[in-house]
């Protein structure tokens, strides 16, 4: 009976991300690489907005992801950005579970970006979570895209608020440098979408970097 009962005063959330054509979800992005072995910083701050859009099929929608670079550092010296009003503009589409479809690439180095984002998604369950609860999502190797496999875990952490806290744990797998990402993602437990996160990748490299060095990567979004 106690346990029956404190299974039934376990707060829990059901996730869903809401798809409402013409929503809109805008965000606050800092990207902060560094590496360790030439004591080297890169710094982006960006502007990223989220639009929903009627999709092509009933179970998942259009969503624009309009990204605007307000600034860019190297070693703490912020450069010239006078091109910063071009807004860099790519689609995907997006299920209630909050899977992640028909991506476009992105017109840099598109699998690096692939890899450095996917430690940033919650797939989302179709049974509601307990206080707690872990659950995992694994993927096999796509060679078109030029990602390894991957591993992901994901612990609900906190309720409340309207906000959900949860840990993200991610590993690559048969790769020379697989990535892996520890940090958090909060929830907006109404509408699914992020409201906060922060997670850092380590093994990556930062773009552009010719010699590929060996870098880490904090990255932050907040809602605005």
């Amino acid at each position: 009976m106690t346990a029956l009962l404190a299974l039934i005063l376990t707060p829990s959330v059901q996730f869903r991300l809401r798809l409402e054509p013409g929503d809109s979800h805008h965000y606050s992005v800092h990207r902060d690489y560094t590496i360790p072995s030439e004591s080297e910083t890169t710094n982006y701050t960006e502007d990223v907005v989220f639009l929903v859009d009627k999709g092509p099929k009933a179970d998942r929608q259009k969503v624009t992801v309009s990204t605007r670079l307000l600034s860019l550092a190297l070693d703490g010296q912020v450069l010239d950005q006078q091109g910063s009003k071009e807004v860099s503009v790519m689609t995907q589409e997006r299920t209630a579970l909050n899977q992640v479809l028909a991506e476009q690439a992105h017109p840099n180095d598109p699998s690096l970006y692939w890899r450095q984002e996917r430690p940033l998604q919650v797939r989302f369950l179709a049974d509601a979570i307990q206080l707690g609860d872990s659950w995992t999502y694994s993927t096999g190797a796509d060679a078109e895209h030029g990602m390894p496999p991957a591993d992901w875990k994901w612990k609900l952490d906190s309720l409340g608020g309207g906000l959900a806290k949860i840990l993200v744990d991610f590993h690559e797998s048969q790769d020379p440098r697989p990535i892996t990402a520890t940090g958090t993602i909060v929830i907006d437990t109404t509408t699914g979408w992020v409201d906060s996160l922060d997670v850092t990748i380590l093994n990556t490299v930062v773009p552009g970097d010719e010699e590929a060095a060996v870098a880490s990567l904090h990255v932050t979004w907040k809602k605005t």
